[in-house]
């Protein structure tokens, strides 16, 4: 998994567990996709590129709360860059996910479980919340 990656996923998890409204993150298309991932599962309120014309652009995201509680408390990193770890398609279907959302790198871009379900496809675990 990549640094920029892990970075912006600890930023996430920091910030809800200090009970902060918004963040920066400095900008990269890598994040973007996770960030429309994020956005569509619920998991975050809102994210905007700030100052994409000059030579710094960053990423506001804002964060989603339900009754004062953060709802990104619980994300856990499953694959880190010295142990990347994968799951094949039948391997997803013993994951429950009742509650959980496991997100997987594919060759389609990132994914919930749900999705690769629906692709049959497998790919590279990264967290799950």
């Amino acid at each position: 998994m990549n640094n920029v990656l892990i970075n912006l996923l600890i930023n996430i998890k920091n910030t809800s567990i200090a009970g902060k409204e918004f963040f920066y993150v400095p900008y990269n298309k890598l994040c973007l996709k996770m960030l429309n991932l994020l956005y569509d599962e619920g998991l975050i309120q809102s994210f905007k590129v700030i100052d994409s014309l000059s030579d710094n652009p960053r990423i506001k995201i804002v964060l989603r709360y339900n009754f004062g509680k953060s709802i990104v408390r619980n994300l856990s990193l499953i694959s880190r860059p010295s142990d990347l770890r994968y799951l094949k398609l039948k391997d997803l279907y013993k994951v429950k996910e009742d509650k959980k959302i496991v997100v997987l790198s594919t060759s389609r871009g990132f994914l919930t479980g749900l999705n690769c379900k629906r692709f049959k496809i497998g790919g590279k675990i990264l967290f799950t919340c």
